[in-house]
């Protein structure tokens, strides 16, 4: 996986069902990678941290995601 592949990653990309992950690679060329059984637990456990401070966020009328100019 590129670098850039592995920054692009989203939630969405992770299918704990199935064990894979896509991966969105250049030129839309997306592809499926194996998830690795070893790292479940703690990805698992990393997305309800990072989950619970989103949460937190928009409690308390923080902005999301920052967007350059030109997608705002």
């Amino acid at each position: 996986m590129r670098l850039r592949e592995c920054m692009n990653l989203r939630i969405k990309d992770i299918d704990f069902s199935r064990m894979a992950v896509t991966v969105r690679g250049k030129g839309d060329k997306d592809r499926e990678t194996v998830l690795p059984g070893s790292i479940k637990g703690t990805l698992r456990t990393h997305i309800e941290f990072v989950r619970k401070i989103y949460d937190k966020d928009r409690e308390n009328g923080l902005a999301g995601v920052q967007l350059s100019g030109a997608l705002e």
